[in-house]
């Protein structure tokens, strides 16, 4: 937690970022050590987690579902129907601690990595309705060079 928001300081530091409000995407790791750190913002306005249970043996699973109690931003999850690696009990489980009242899971049928791809894209669709402050449901168009 200590390193990320020591990156994050570090990329607020150059003038082609600065400071302001945050979004966040991270899906399977990315929300188990995302979680914890998100836990301890207060600039965060929306996240899009996903793909991660609270398995009773994994590491993170403590530390997810406790950061979960604190996260009260909007926030969008995925679940994979098929997840070989977490079930569906458990990602519910995850999903169900978020003390944010603006929250929606996607479910899709596949395995872990097999998110498809219009989905990906409504969660950046999400994410930078939240940035830029338009109403929810508004469609924005992004273009990746």
């Amino acid at each position: 937690i200590e390193e990320w928001g020591l990156a994050v300081e570090l990329a607020r530091s150059l003038p082609q970022i600065g400071a302001g409000r945050m979004v966040y995407f991270g899906l399977s790791m990315g929300s188990g050590f995302g979680i914890p750190f998100l836990a301890t913002r207060d600039d965060v306005i929306a996240a899009q987690l996903g793909l991660l249970g609270s398995s009773e043996q994994m590491p993170w699973t403590l530390p997810a579902l406790e950061g979960a109690k604190r996260i009260s931003f909007p926030l969008r999850f995925f679940l994979q129907l098929e997840d070989e690696l977490f079930d569906r009990p458990s990602c519910l489980r995850l999903f169900d601690a978020f003390a944010s009242e603006d929250k929606a899971i996607r479910a899709n049928p596949g395995l872990h990595p097999a998110i498809p791809a219009d989905e990906i894209d409504d969660a950046f669709r999400f994410l930078a309705q939240r940035i830029e402050g338009t109403q929810r449901g508004a469609v924005i168009d992004i273009v990746a060079d």
